[in-house]
């Protein structure tokens, strides 16, 4: 039977017996999507393709996990090609945004269906993507390959996504069979043997960490991958990762480490300067009691600070003359002096850049996690009034309410055990928890389960099974399958051959060895 490519996978994954564990997460899309996984779960095999399956395997190496709960992902669907087109087709086409759903696949399937030439091996190129099976929900693709070409399928500097880095314990696969004994019985070669119990193990819970990263302008809009790259942002401040601890089902946990970035624009600024003189280029500190001459303005003079902003400053020059009483004043031409506004803005967003009302503010659900400094921009009208706004990003986490399970393998004796092999489970108790809060007035309450364990006793009597086994040959030594038309001339001694197997059970076999005599027909004429 003819297999397709994802089966093909399954298959090959299964014989290895290798363990696939695909399950990320996205601080701004949700859980990400899985295109191949195989999981091994506590003596079976679960087989998923293109959607999510939280497994983890026994492994008794390690006796103290812990675990925080979270809920459990959406349920995962294939994207149809027909919508993933539709998006492309409204899209500039530069690159394509993944959505929830998507496989490289049916996205290569989707462009060539618009006219777009590609295919998943180009598309992973591009992106530098070493799993093909595996990619984040809210990046980008890039599409066409270019000099400065970045990684955007695995994101560290992108669009509030995350790079996974997943610390996956390996898997202890046990596997014990009982077989009974059979009866001794005459002619037969074979006896049965008896092995022990089959050893159990639980389950030791698993943590991934995740570290994402949100990219926001001054003003709290979050900047995609191809913004932070076109170099027109500079840094202007970094947060301290903000930590959130989640829990799946089976006890495995998902550990986020939340840096928001700040980037400024890269502005050019024209500024307006007049400077007041006399007739002979004395600057005038006030121009009452005088008339305007002449004014004239300069091509500018430009200035880039570090970051490479640019401020170009056009200078005008009035010429003033004390005013002549006998020269009447034009009332419908007043001279105008320019004037500058300052103006102070603060913007409020959560960690992933989100602008926050005021009454998310007064729940007291939230705490100031980063002030950013101050962004300046200058805005010029056409009579040469500027308005200088200065704006101050302050960044809110949420507060929140977390438990962890904590588990604790001992002995009778209360002495904590690294491993539990050789041990048997006696019982097991859960605390009623025990919570901390932090300074930020996040809570966290820990469940402990003390698991003891006692040493396995081997309660295996050996048993011993006779066997005898007659060969019957002739004179010759050649073996016969039937005696017929021959006389057993002699019988041996039977020898006797003992096997003991790992248990200590034995089989001991005695075999005899009877000769046959061809009895000789002939034929007497009278």
């Amino acid at each position: 039977m003819n297999m397709t490519r994802e089966q093909r996978r399954l298959q090959q994954a299964t014989e290895t017996h290798k363990q696939h564990v695909k399950l990320v997460h996205s601080s701004r899309k949700g859980w990400l999507t899985v295109g191949l996984t195989v999981a091994f779960i506590a003596g079976g095999i679960g087989l998923s393709s293109n959607r999510i399956v939280s497994a983890s395997a026994p492994d008794t190496a390690g006796a103290v996990s812990t675990t925080t709960d979270i809920s459990s992902p959406p349920a995962w669907s294939v994207r149809p090609i027909q919508e993933i087109k539709k998006q492309y087709d409204e899209s500039e086409k530069k690159v394509y945004d993944v959505k929830w759903g998507d496989t490289l696949s049916t996205i290569a399937e989707a462009l060539n269906n618009s006219g777009f030439n590609t295919s998943v091996k180009q598309l992973a190129k591009i992106n530098h993507i070493t799993n093909v099976d595996l990619i984040y929900a809210g990046t980008q693709l890039i599409l066409q390959p270019s000099e400065d070409t970045t990684s955007v399928a695995s994101p560290d500097s992108s669009t509030g996504t995350s790079t996974d880095k997943i610390a996956i314990k390996p898997t202890t696969n046990t596997t014990s069979s009982i077989s009974t004994p059979k009866q001794s019985s005459t002619n037969t070669a074979n006896a049965g043997t008896k092995t022990g119990a089959p050893s159990t193990s639980s389950h030791i819970p698993v943590n991934v960490d995740r570290y994402v990263s949100t990219n926001i302008d001054g003003v709290g809009n979050v900047l995609t991958a191809a913004q932070v790259a076109s170099g027109r942002y500079y840094v202007s401040s970094t947060s301290v990762p903000h930590k959130t601890v989640g829990t799946s089902a089976n006890g495995d946990t998902v550990t986020t480490y939340t840096t928001t970035t700040i980037y400024n624009k890269i502005t050019t600024t024209t500024k307006q300067a007049t400077i007041n003189v006399d007739e002979s280029g004395k600057v005038l500190s006030t121009t009452d009691g005088y008339d305007e001459v002449s004014r004239s303005s300069d091509k500018g003079n430009s200035v880039t600070d570090i970051h490479g902003n640019m401020t170009i400053t056009v200078t005008t020059t009035v010429v003033y003359k004390l005013h002549d009483d006998t020269t009447p004043v034009d009332p419908t031409n007043p001279v105008h002096v320019p004037v500058n506004t300052n103006k102070y803005v603060t913007v409020k967003v959560d960690g992933a850049g989100n602008v926050l009302t005021a009454e998310q503010l007064a729940s007291g659900r939230y705490y100031v996690a980063l002030v950013s400094k101050p962004y300046k921009t200058v805005v010029t009208a056409e009579n040469g009034d500027t308005v200088t706004t200065y704006t101050t990003t302050t960044i809110y986490n949420q507060r929140t309410n977390s438990s962890e399970k904590v588990t604790v393998a001992t002995d009778e004796a209360g002495n904590v055990l690294s491993s539990t092999d050789g041990y048997d489970e006696v019982s097991r108790s859960t605390d009623a928890g025990k919570s901390v809060t932090d300074a930020n007035g996040n809570m966290t309450t820990t469940y402990t389960t003390t698991i003891i364990y006692k040493k396995h006793v081997d309660t295996h009597v050996p048993v011993n099974t006779d066997i005898n086994v007659v060969v019957k040959q002739d004179e010759a030594g050649a073996t016969l399958t039937s005696t017929d038309g021959y006389k057993l001339i002699n019988t041996s001694t039977p020898v006797k051959s003992v096997v003991t197997a790992e248990n200590g059970d034995t089989t001991t076999t005695y075999t005899t060895t009877e000769t046959y005599h061809q009895i000789e027909t002939s034929i007497k004429w009278i």
